[in-house]
């Protein structure tokens, strides 16, 4: 598992590939980064880049890839370097998983979340025709790079999605974290304080890292940092809406769970609600409950008749549910 500490940096992202490029190499990106930063980075190395957008994250789109890299005859020593969101870096990790039985693989991530979140920790992964991430390895990446100069071109859904990764983290970790980016989003633009914006990127790796470090695969602590995915997945794909926004929704999900169960107090369910509704432009939309129910027994996290949830018992202590489907039928259907 890398340790951020070791592994990230705060470069320019030309600089570095042209540092690695003592090596063979090989860029993946997608078709508006690729617009974006033609002249200064890609003309200058043999790449691919993806069409954007989740219906492409698929394993038609992986074996594309793979197909690809084959005819350019890319050897077992390349170093795929993905350029990009969560997307990119997802597929170029279970690219670099596959081809050849395994090579190295960098991300350089382009967008909040990916930074926050998705560059991090190893799991990749692509969709089925129904669910999200149901197909995938773990593949550390042997670096990760923070250039904060692609967060310059973020379009503001995009932000949001970066924003509420922070927020979970804080949620599920500590309560001065989650204030702290609270404060900073309400207040601020995205690169108005670049210091700043640093020192929150740096404290979300090291929340997420705790977390990471002993449970590699997922299956312990780690599931906490599902806190808000399990309704979140099921969200993004009916409403077709931004990764971010649905995880907002989510963990409002969760949090309904947590008081209901009464392990949640009104006065922080009401102090978090307040916070997550900043941010959140889909709380007044509603999504049928058998919806949701149908969607979520499909979940990864799904034992026989009951399904792992991760509640929350204040800011900064999560725990883990076992619930009947039985169980959560009725608080579903009761929302």
């Amino acid at each position: 598992m890398l340790n951020p500490t070791e592994f990230t940096s705060f470069q320019d992202t030309f600089t570095l590939i042209s540092k690695l490029a003592d090596r063979e190499i090989f860029l993946l990106t997608d078709t508006n980064l690729e617009k974006l930063y033609f002249e200064q980075i890609f003309k200058h190395f043999e790449y691919l880049a993806l069409a954007p957008g989740e219906e492409y994250k698929t394993m038609f789109s992986v074996e594309n890839i793979l197909e690809y890299m084959l005819r350019k005859n890319l050897s077992k020593k390349c170093l795929l370097i993905a350029i990009g969101g969560g997307l990119v870096t997802d597929v170029a990790g279970l690219v670099a998983s596959l081809y050849k039985r395994g090579i190295d693989v960098a991300f350089f991530p382009t967008s909040l979340l990916c930074m926050v979140d998705a560059s991090l920790g190893g799991k990749n992964g692509v969709n089925s025709q129904c669910f999200k991430n149901q197909f995938g390895t773990f593949k550390q990446p042997i670096q990760v790079n923070y250039d904060l100069n692609f967060l310059a071109s973020l379009p503001h859904d995009q932000v949001v999605n970066g924003i509420a990764e922070m927020l979970k983290h804080g949620l599920i970790y500590s309560q001065e974290y989650f204030y702290k980016v609270a404060d900073y989003f309400s207040s601020k633009t995205l690169l108005e304080d670049i210091r700043e914006l640093s020192a929150l990127i740096k404290e979300s790796h090291y929340i997420k890292y705790n977390f990471v470090k002993n449970d590699v695969c997922d299956n312990g602590q780690r599931r906490i940092l599902n806190f808000g995915h399990t309704l979140g997945h099921t969200i993004e794909m009916h409403l077709k809406c931004s990764h971010g926004l649905a995880v907002l929704w989510g963990m409002q999900y969760a949090l309904d769970i947590s008081l209901k169960l009464e392990i949640l107090s009104k006065e922080t369910y009401n102090s978090i609600s307040l916070i997550l509704n900043k941010f959140n432009s889909l709380k007044d939309k509603q999504l049928p409950w058998q919806v949701i129910y149908n969607s979520i027994i499909n979940d990864k996290k799904v034992q026989a008749d009951t399904l792992s949830f991760i509640l929350l018992e204040d800011i900064g202590k999560p725990c883990i549910k076992e619930i009947l489907f039985s169980d959560l039928k009725e608080i579903l259907s009761n929302d």
